[in-house]
């Protein structure tokens, strides 16, 4: 703070010039040379001087009030200085924090991962070229094995030469009894897809689109709510027989859920090691499917909205 004290001259009035006994501000004050001030200057100690006789000079009045808005800035700039100083230590206010703010956007995974969450799937590092093709079987036949014969053999030497593994994954080589008796088949082929989507560094997805649709599977679990309202709208008594032997109410699901229950919990022979059992139950399931799905498709797009009822009349390929 700035702080200077003035005494009054014998004779003097209260506006005539004062001696700066206390002075902190180191200034000079220019002489002007059509006016009759003296030119002064500033001692080592900051007293104002005379030039000529080399005492403490007189300021006017008018010199004081010139130097009234140099101290008020000067007071400012005091001011903000220790304020900075004062919160320097908090985060977010000090000059550094100001310069360099403090990112609260989302966190990178390789940051996760250092702070802990193993949760987080770090990017495959693996030089693969994985590929799922996809198509209906009957009417693509010929494709798919001239891409097996053909183009896949090719592809593989020209993955090796660039140091890669090329894979393929065909579901037409079968998928296990255990996924069909379960219903799985739609879901493992969505895991696959997903699987070379991550591992493959190239393409990963291959389809053929020809004549058919392909293989409609309706959900193998049905909310209660929706599962009623289906029923209801069922037509024909040995559809709602078939749809309440094979669905069956889980009220431990959270909402309460219908199930489809395994084929061989119905059908035991469908994994019979007898062959002709099991061909006979896998062509008894067939029979019943087709009835349930006809069922289910008409009472969907009676009852529920377009996108609901979709559910019930997508092949697997649109999946």
């Amino acid at each position: 703070m700035y702080t200077a004290l003035y005494r009054r001259k014998p004779g003097q009035s209260s506006v005539a010039s004062n001696i700066l006994l206390n002075p902190t501000i180191n200034a000079r004050v220019d002489l002007d040379p059509n006016t009759n001030r003296k030119e002064t200057s500033t001692s080592e100690t900051g007293t104002k001087l005379d030039n000529v006789s080399g005492k403490p000079a007189v300021e006017t009045t008018e010199d004081a009030v010139k130097t009234r808005p140099t101290i008020t800035r000067k007071k400012t700039e005091l001011k903000s200085r220790r304020q900075d100083g004062r919160h320097a230590g908090r985060p977010g206010t000090s000059h550094r924090h100001r310069d360099h703010p403090k990112h609260h956007g989302k966190k990178s995974d390789t940051d996760e991962v250092i702070r802990g969450n193993v949760t987080v799937e770090c990017p495959s590092t693996a030089k693969i070229v994985r590929i799922f093709t996809s198509s209906t079987f009957t009417d693509t036949w010929h494709e798919r094995n001239a891409l097996m014969e053909r183009a896949y053999p090719a592809l593989k030497e020209v993955c090796q030469q660039q140091g890669y593994e090329f894979q393929v994954v065909d579901m037409r080589w079968g998928i296990r009894d255990e996924a069909t008796d379960d219903h799985m088949g739609t879901e493992l082929c969505l895991r696959e897809i997903d699987l070379c989507k991550k591992l493959s560094t190239g393409p990963s997805f291959v389809t053929f689109l020809s004549h058919k649709y392909g293989y409609r599977d309706f959900p193998n679990k049905v909310e209660a709510t929706e599962f009623d309202t289906l029923i209801a709208a069922v037509e024909g008594e040995k559809a709602l027989v078939l749809l309440k032997t094979w669905f069956k109410r889980d009220d431990n699901a959270v909402p309460p859920t219908y199930f489809l229950q395994p084929i061989s919990s119905i059908l035991p022979d469908f994994r019979d090691e007898n062959e002709e059992k099991q061909k006979s139950a896998k062509a008894a399931w067939y029979d019943q499917n087709t009835i349930m799905q006809k069922a289910l498709v008409k009472a969907a797009n009676e009852k529920l909205d377009t996108k609901t009822a979709h559910r019930y009349v997508t092949s697997g390929m649109q999946h």
